[in-house]
């Protein structure tokens, strides 16, 4: 699950302005909440030719995403939900840079890794919006 986040920040990123954007957003909150499932989100994906050049074969979802950052993860999508109902696409392309370039799951127990992320990526997106949009991601103890 944590793969197909990045996934999908990569996928608004490329068109932010697509009217599908939200759709994919809105998918993404029910899998996050359990109305759907990751393969129901590729589906309609790969049915709706979304971005044809992407191969959606064979993405693995079955990575949860890690009790640590399921507030990042709920807070990001939420905020590009918000975003997009409202047409600032601005801050839904801000979302979903921080999104697209989330470190893989292995680097979330490395410290330096996590506090160059929350510096480069989430600080930047708070402080160009004077608030706190997005929590930062937490270390994970093995």
């Amino acid at each position: 699950m944590w793969e197909l986040l990045a996934r999908i920040g990569s996928i608004l990123r490329a068109d932010i302005e697509n009217k599908i954007n939200l759709r994919i957003v809105t998918d993404l909150k029910d899998v996050f909440y359990g109305l759907k499932t990751a393969d129901e989100l590729i589906e309609m994906l790969h049915e709706k030719r979304y971005l044809p050049e992407m191969n959606y074969e064979g993405w693995y979802v079955g990575i949860p995403v890690p009790n640590e950052e399921t507030a990042f993860a709920v807070q990001s999508v939420n905020v590009l939900y918000t975003a997009l109902s409202n047409g600032n696409t601005e801050l839904a392309s801000d979302v979903a840079d921080v999104i697209q370039a989330l470190p893989e799951k292995r680097f979330l127990s490395d410290k330096v890794s996590v506090d160059a992320f929350n510096s480069i990526y989430i600080g930047t997106v708070n402080n160009k919006w004077k608030e706190k949009i997005l929590p930062d991601l937490m270390v994970i103890r093995k």
